[in-house]
């Protein structure tokens, strides 16, 4: 009836058996759909202690990590350094059911720390990471280590786009200011 070329023909066989083979379209679309995704937010932070909540968005249950990860970046001598800690959770029972705001505490063991400010990073970002999943990060203010007052019922954190802005203005004012120094120019 139709007279369809072999490379049109090819071409259908092709989308069908993507479609519809190795459990179909919509078992790859579901798979996505059911991932799990965390969000998170600081409750109370201080320096070597902070409260965080976590929300599981996903379909299925997971649980947390046994540590979140702490990066920031410190002025040493006129140049950034980036810094990474690792913080451990204290609450025995890390599970995040589905769609159920938890509250954990993590803390600092403090066993490698040379002096007391060491912690106080400018820009931190706070990592949390599911056992299987996508991790959840919040990108706190240039001085957010100051606050362990809540305003409200949230700490101040700002965007990711924001986040790496001010870390890259910060590198480029530095690195500026190293250049006119008169220490330099001898």
């Amino acid at each position: 009836m139709f007279n369809i070329p072999e490379s049109t023909q090819k071409f259908i066989q092709f989308v069908l058996i993507m479609a519809a083979g190795s459990g179909g379209l919509m078992y790859w679309i579901d798979r996505w759909r059911e991932r799990v995704r965390l969000s998170a937010r600081l409750l109370r932070l201080d320096s070597l202690f902070f409260k965080f909540e976590v929300e599981n968005h996903g379909k299925s249950s997971a649980s947390l990590t046994h540590q979140v990860q702490v990066v920031g970046y410190r002025v040493e001598n006129g140049k950034v350094t980036r810094k990474r800690y690792f913080y451990d959770v204290m609450t025995p029972d890390r599970s995040l059911p589905s769609h159920v705001p938890k509250q954990f505490s993590a803390s600092y063991d403090g066993s490698n720390r040379s002096n007391g400010n060491e912690l106080e990073l400018i820009f931190p970002r706070y990592r949390f990471a599911p056992t299987w999943g996508i991790a959840a990060s919040v990108y706190g203010e240039e001085h957010s280590h100051m606050f362990s007052i809540r305003r409200g019922d949230r700490l101040p954190h700002i965007s990711a786009y924001s986040y790496w802005r001010a870390v890259f203005k910060l590198r480029v004012r530095l690195s500026i200011a190293g250049r006119k120094s008169p220490a330099n120019s001898r």
